[in-house]
């Protein structure tokens, strides 16, 4: 019984610590002022977070939407987590200026 409230224990703390990790482009309370800066002037030049949701969704049939973050680069990225079909976890890259998925 042990080992099943370990894992139960183990599972709420990742659960609690990815909580954070699904606001709209980071505007959450642990972003600090140089990440609101650089969301700032990315976020005029990005497709709505909404767009990369349903583009990793139609590649990944049978999936799940978990959380999305907004990455910066060149091209800025969205980093959407889905559960797949058969229940693993995986990030999928789309390119925040066209909503295309590119890994």
């Amino acid at each position: 019984m042990k080992p099943m409230l370990a894992s139960l224990l183990a599972l709420a703390a990742l659960a609690a610590a990815s909580a954070g990790f699904c606001a709209p482009a980071f505007a959450d309370e642990g972003a600090y002022a140089g990440e609101q800066v650089f969301e700032a002037s990315v976020q005029a030049d990005v497709v709505p977070m909404r767009v990369a949701i349903d583009a990793a969704l139609r590649a990944n049939p049978g999936s799940q939407y978990v959380n999305g973050r907004l990455m910066g680069g060149s091209p800025p990225v969205y980093i959407i987590r889905i559960v797949t079909r058969d229940g693993h976890r995986r990030d999928v890259r789309v390119n925040a200026r066209t909503g295309r998925v590119i890994g």
